[in-house]
């Protein structure tokens, strides 16, 4: 696993973990360890297969009343030697992060709530061992019961003409409280 690599991430990482403290947002990220892990090829078949994108980060405003905004920010690596092209992400609400099948989790929605997907056509497009972040504004519905709600990020890679592939989810927590 190249040092430098990882270097260079958990540097982005403290970058925006600095950033997202001066405006008051909330932050998760990979510990080192977590890093190194992911970073680790996994072998199949005695076969080395390259890491895959992945979430290293996300921060967003915790709290908001009904019919405000929630600002989510979550940032994508390429660990890849390659290119990595049409990545997506899809951020919606409801009790995903614990269902352990994509096909699932995708369908445990918070209908409530409107399921974004960004950027636009044709999608990210991260060069080897790049990085980048994707910006959402989530809509909360007027009329809501105070509560915390579970958001949650699928990343994959889009195939225009066939299935496409869940690369990694993310999973942030927010609050509504009464107006």
């Amino acid at each position: 696993m190249p040092e430098n690599l990882v270097r260079s991430v958990m540097s982005e990482i403290e970058s925006h973990r600095r950033d997202a403290a001066a405006k008051k947002l909330r932050f998760t990220a990979l510990d080192e360890p977590k890093l190194r892990a992911r970073l680790s090829p996994p072998r199949s078949g005695g076969r080395v297969v390259a890491a895959a994108p992945m979430i290293v980060w996300q921060s967003w405003s915790s709290m908001t009343t009904p019919g405000g905004s929630i600002t989510y920010n979550v940032g994508i690596q390429n660990p890849s030697a390659t290119d990595e092209v049409w990545l997506f992400g899809h951020v919606f609400v409801g009790p995903a992060n614990f269902v352990p099948e994509i096909g699932d989790a995708v369908q445990a929605v918070d209908a409530r709530f409107p399921r974004l997907t960004e950027p636009s056509f044709a999608g990210l497009h991260l060069p080897a061992n790049g990085a980048s972040s994707l910006s959402f504004n989530l809509a909360v519905p007027t009329g809501i019961q105070p509560s915390n709600y579970i958001g949650n990020t699928i990343l994959f890679r889009a195939d225009w003409h066939d299935v496409g592939d869940y690369l990694d989810r993310g999973t942030f927590i927010f609050g509504v409280g009464a107006v």
